[in-house]
This record gives structure tokens, sequence and C-alpha cells, in this order.
């Protein structure tokens, strides 16, 4: 259980916009990161959303916090062929209840998808979202990455390498060997030294009170210079989902 204190409401406008959040944070919201759904060995996150479209897990809110699939582009046309039921579950959840997207690395370009869920780019976050007073910065995690980090996610990210890709993407031969290759990737392990790495990358966020990130799998939360940081663990590897109640998030395990 991560628990806040709450504090005096503090007026602040972001950088870059005028406002000084995006949305508000509701009790009971939900939140959700790095599934890693591939159709094979992770199958999981199609289970979950069927819990919630049918109202067996309540939420007033949907918060996807990127890497929900091991490969998702708009223009990947097996891709997304291959992942065609959550897709319709999600966007048949955002008509009646509010659900943020936020892209991660392996998910992307995903505004032309969905009708009804609310897509945050890479260039979007963090998404600002405000509650009991305090300002929650959200991102997938790797937004403040090294130089040829960025390079390498505009390059995957291009709109025009996708439709190259899909294109030379014959019977979803490429999409298939992607996604191949991630079935054996070991996601569930801890990063060493981690609160010494993050305590660096907290300093890029501005004008938040808690940053909360997927992307790591860690399952951990501290406080480094006045900023309250959790980072949600792999839906993958622990079947963790997180409930905002009374400031606090509370882990539940999710059973099939």
């Amino acid at each position: 259980m991560l628990m806040f204190r709450k504090k005096k409401l503090q007026t602040k406008t972001l950088k870059n916009n005028k406002k000084s959040f995006d949305t508000i944070l509701k009790e009971g919201a939900i939140f959700i990161a790095d599934a890693h759904e591939n159709g094979v060995n992770r199958k999981e996150f199609a289970k979950f959303l069927k819990k919630i479209e049918a109202n067996e897990i309540n939420a007033p809110q949907l918060f996807l916090m990127g890497d929900m699939f091991d490969f998702l582009s708009s223009g990947a046309q097996y891709a997304m062929f291959l992942h065609k039921q959550e897709l319709e579950l999600l966007d048949k959840i955002a008509q009646n209840t509010e659900v943020y997207y936020l892209e991660g690395n392996h998910d992307f370009n995903l505004s032309g998808i969905f009708k009804h869920v609310n897509v945050i780019s890479l260039e979007k976050q963090p998404f600002y979202a405000k509650a009991a007073n305090l300002t929650f910065a959200l991102s997938h995690g790797d937004l403040h990455g090294d130089f040829f980090y960025k390079i390498y996610t505009k390059i995957v990210r291009s709109k025009g390498v996708i439709f190259v890709l899909n294109k030379l993407d014959f019977g979803g031969l490429i999409t298939k060997f992607v996604l191949k290759s991630q079935q054996g990737k070991k996601i569930c392990r801890n990063v060493e030294n981690f609160e010494e790495k993050i305590s660096q990358k907290l300093k890029k966020y501005k004008n938040c009170d808690v940053v909360l990130e997927g992307h790591y799998h860690q399952n951990q939360s501290f406080t480094c210079s006045g900023i309250k940081y959790v980072n949600f663990a792999s839906f993958a590897c622990d079947k963790l989902f997180y409930r905002f109640e009374n400031c606090e998030f509370k882990a539940f395990e999710f059973y099939m």
C-alpha cells in the first residue's frame, strides 16, 4: 500500500500547458502497467479487460501505463489483427469509462486505432493529474532516456518507418519475428541500484508532487528531494493492478 500525505493546494502552471493539470484523478481509479500481451505466453490482459467490461472490477477511470502489448502500432496491420479483441474491448470500455493510454516503447502511434480512448503520446508525457491537493505526473517511464535512446525512439515511432515495414510485412512475417523475439526475453528482474538511478531522473520532472511510472517492472516507491516516486509492477510479471483510494495505491492480484 503506497500512501501520500495531503498538503495545502498550490496553484501551478505547467511549462507547456496553460492549465495546471490534464485531468482529475478519481477515487477508485485503476492503474495497470506493462502487460506485454502477445497472444502466446502472455494472454492475461484480455481477461483483465473482460472483467472491467463486466463490472467485476469497478473502474471509474482506467490508466494504462504503457507497454500493454509486446508490439502495437496503428500502421502495423498484423499486430492490430492479432490484438483485435483487446482493442475492441478498450474502445467499448472507454464509451462509459475514462480510459487513458500512455504510449510506451512497445506500443506507439496509437491515436489512429481508437475512437474513445484518450491516447497520451510520448510527446505529451508527463500527463498531469490532480487529486487531494497533490499533482501527479504520469509517464510510461522512458521519457528521459539518453541521446541515443531518444534517436532510436524517434525512428521506431516514425509513421514512415511503420508504413514501410507494414508494406514489407507479408503474412505478418516481420511482426511475428518481432513478437517471437520478445517472447523469450526475461522481463521480470530486479534493477540494481534502482533508487539511485531514478533519483537522478526525478530532477527532470517539474511542477509535481508524485511521479507515477511503469517501464521498469519494479513495484517500488520512495521519496527523493521532496518528490514521491512510484514504479508500478509489471502486470505480465506479477499479475498486479492498482486502485487509487484515499491517496493510496492499493495493489490487487488479478485472478482469472
